[in-house]
């Protein structure tokens, strides 16, 4: 099974790693990171979306692949997983959200509790941590706020080389 993390990582943080962390923790699963944005220059959103996975796996020793293709081609996320499924047949594709409702066939949960849902639970992980730093990240970076410890050392040279969000 492939489990297809579909987002606006725009920065991928350490959120987006702990989740990562969660699916691993499934022996049977591989993970697509693939970034979507419906901004017109996307071009800084694949640079750190492709830096978050060789930053992941320097430090996890765990392949997470970057899958680029919803950006290239401007799909949304059911987009992607049809694009996906009609690419490769053969392989079981899954979602991962962060517990909206969705289709149960097509979702793989992530939920940031200790709550289970038991209508879903062969394909949930929960996560003993809520944490969310994602939140307001970019307005806290706007603001002058070191948030270094909330990503990769090389996301944070990428943003602050690039000055984003600023």
């Amino acid at each position: 099974m492939i489990v297809v993390i579909a987002g606006n990582f725009d920065p991928p943080t350490h959120d987006l790693s702990n989740a990562c962390d969660a699916v691993f923790k499934r022996a049977e699963v591989k993970t697509w990171m693939c970034p979507l944005s419906t901004l017109t220059d996307k071009t800084h959103v694949k640079n750190m979306a492709m830096l978050f996975c060789q930053s992941y796996y320097a430090a996890k020793t765990k392949n997470v692949s970057c899958c680029t293709v919803g950006l290239d081609k401007g799909l949304d996320t059911q987009g992607l997983l049809q694009w996906a499924r009609n690419k490769y047949p053969s392989e079981s594709f899954r979602l991962m959200t962060f517990g909206q409702e969705e289709d149960k066939e097509t979702v793989y949960r992530i939920r940031f509790d200790q709550n289970p849902v038991s209508d879903i639970k062969d394909i949930s992980i929960h996560l003993s941590k809520a944490v969310c730093v994602s939140n307001g990240i970019k307005e806290r970076i706007a603001r002058g706020v070191d948030e270094s410890r909330n990503v990769y050392g090389r996301i944070w040279d990428y943003i602050q080389y690039h000055k984003l969000y600023r």
